[in-house]
């Protein structure tokens, strides 16, 4: 474990206490380590989206996605009648 000093407003830390939020954790550092990790989720989830975002305007990536759903055509048709 890495320990590492935090220095946050005091106003920041009252908002904290009164929301209940502190009482969750069983530390002030489990507290930060899970925003830290929720942070770090959502900060993957928008760099995920942003390259799904520039596949879809490569034309060899479109092109691939074409000729996929092509070849299942006849299958999805199947699923569809059911």
């Amino acid at each position: 474990m890495i320990r590492k000093t935090v220095s946050l407003d005091e106003e920041l830390y009252q908002a904290l206490e009164s929301a209940g939020l502190y009482e969750n954790y069983r530390s002030f550092s489990e507290l930060v380590s899970d925003a830290l990790r929720r942070q770090l989720e959502e900060h993957k989830k928008r760099a995920y989206l942003k390259e799904m975002e520039e596949m879809a305007k490569d034309p060899m990536v479109r092109d691939d996605i074409a000729e996929i759903e092509e070849a299942f055509r006849f299958s999805d048709a199947e699923i569809d009648a059911v």
